[in-house]
Parts: structure tokens; C-alpha cells; sequence
């Protein structure tokens, strides 16, 4: 009865979305009613695999973006993925329910991942019980979740072209350099033109846009998931100064980094 006092929606669909995800799939170890009532918040507005007990990952289309019912379903996930040579997050993006920080930090990739909002649940169980005890029925009280805890294993976009996918993790490993269109064409060994083609084609946006993007994401983790300061996360992610680095944030998000760390 106190199943009822859990988030069953998160906001996977429009965080898969973002990411330009089309291919789908849920796994867990296990099927009960809170299983279920994730999977159905999940496939609610899209369909998606339902990989329940295995994960044949090998055998699905990619790029695939996969929600896990906790960390220890996603932990396994990417040891599988690891194991055979898939790469996460270019070839399969793993999100989790639950922010355990350290099931999520304490892997070779660390895992994105759903905060439930635990302590407001546990009110609304509380008050559940509390009526139960007084003669009264219980009803559903589905809470919603706080945020998503963004790591490594979503930090991508969903990519097909084999070019384009090699671009967009040249961009990923070299944030913390000055680096561009024509940087990006002579690492791939094509022209400029053709990887602005490509840019156009395959994500709808230019390689600056992604190399902002990519940037913006990851001072969004680093104030996220670390306490360093403005200086050492404007030097990690490619800005010349925390002055410039914090102009350009507030511009993408309506905040300075102090706080949106904050929030």
C-alpha cells in the first residue's frame, strides 16, 4: 500500500529527448509493482524495449537510450556494455532511478541517474499510514521527482553518422582546449565544409553549437557534482576566464554558476 507513495514518471522521455534519443529499452533485474509502475510513467508517451531479468543490448539498434529501475540494474547494464565492446554513453546512454552517489560515482562510468525526492515520499507514506490507522483507504499519491543528476553516462547526443559520432567525442576530449570547426576537420582528416554539412544534417546545429553545448553540460556537472571553484571549472571546460565563463552560462541558463550550484 505504501508503494503508492513513489514517483512512477520520471523525466526520462524529455531527458532522452534532448539528447536526440529514438531508440529505446527498460531493463531490470526483477517485476513487481513498483516495477511496473516505472515502466509505465516510462512508456507512457513513447514505446520503448522491455528488457526484464537480461539485457541483450547486443542485439539492439543503437544508438539506444536505456532507463534502469536503480543503480545496481545500471551498474550491470554497463559492465555488460564494457565487457562487449559497446560504448557508453556514444553507443548505448544509461540513466538510473534512485541518485545512490556512490553506486552512481563508483564506476568506470559514472551513471546519471533520477533523484526520487526520498524525503517528500516519506511524508506522503507517513500520511498514508496515518489514515490507514484511522479507519480511512489508502489512495495513490504519485510524487514527483526532484531533478536528474546528470553524469557521464547520458552526456551525449544520439548520433548514427560514424564521422559525426567521431566528432563529437573529439569535442567531448578536448573542452579544456581552444578548439573549433577547423580544429575539429583536421583531427577527422576531412574538410570544413563537409563537417559543417554533417553537423547539419545528422544533430541540426553547427560544431559551435556543440561545442557550447558540450560545455554548458559539463560546468552543469562539474557545479553539480563538485565543489571546485569558478577558476578550475572554467579552465576544465575551454573558458578563458570564470568572468567569461560565467556571462556565458548565465546567457544558456538565466543564472551564474554560483546559483545554479545552488539551486
Amino acid at each position: 500500500m505504501l508503494n503508492n507513495c513513489i514517483s512512477h514518471h520520471p523525466p526520462d522521455t524529455e531527458h532522452f529527448e534532448e539528447h536526440h534519443f529514438v531508440n529505446r529499452a527498460w531493463f531490470s533485474r526483477g517485476w513487481n509493482n513498483v516495477h511496473r509502475l516505472r515502466h509505465a510513467g516510462f512508456t507512457e508517451k513513447r514505446p520503448a524495449l522491455k528488457w526484464v531479468g537480461s539485457t541483450p543490448v547486443e542485439k539492439a539498434a543503437k544508438p539506444i537510450a536505456v532507463l534502469t529501475y536503480d543503480e545496481t540494474d545500471a551498474a550491470l547494464l554497463l559492465r555488460k556494455c564494457l565487457a562487449l565492446g559497446i560504448s557508453v554513453p556514444e553507443e548505448v546512454s544509461i540513466l538510473s532511478i534512485g541518485n545512490d552517489p556512490l553506486l552512481s560515482e563508483m564506476q568506470p562510468v559514472r551513471i546519471s541517474s533520477i533523484d526520487q525526492n526520498l524525503e517528500r515520499g516519506g511524508y506522503e507514506a507517513a500520511a498514508v499510514l496515518a489514515k490507514l490507522m484511522d479507519g480511512g483507504k489508502s489512495a495513490s499519491r504519485l510524487i514527483p521527482p526532484q531533478r536528474i543528476v546528470t553524469r557521464q553516462s547520458t552526456d551525449v547526443i544520439a548520433v548514427e553518422h560514424p564521422d559525426v559520432l567521431k566528432a563529437v567525442v573529439f569535442i567531448r576530449n578536448n573542452l579544456s582546449r581552444s578548439i573549433g570547426a577547423d580544429q575539429l576537420a583536421d583531427a577527422l582528416g576531412c574538410s570544413r565544409s563537409r563537417i559543417d554539412k554533417l553537423f547539419a544534417a545528422e544533430i541540426g546545429h553547427s560544431v559551435t553549437t556543440e561545442i557550447q553545448r558540450q560545455r554548458i553540460s559539463q560546468v552543469k556537472m562539474l557545479l553539480q557534482n563538485t565543489d571546485l571553484p569558478a577558476s578550475l571549472i572554467a579552465a576544465k571546460t575551454g573558458f578563458c576566464t570564470p568572468s567569461h565563463l560565467s556571462n556565458v552560462f548565465r546567457r544558456e541558463t538565466g543564472l551564474i554558476p554560483r546559483k545554479w550550484r545552488k539551486n
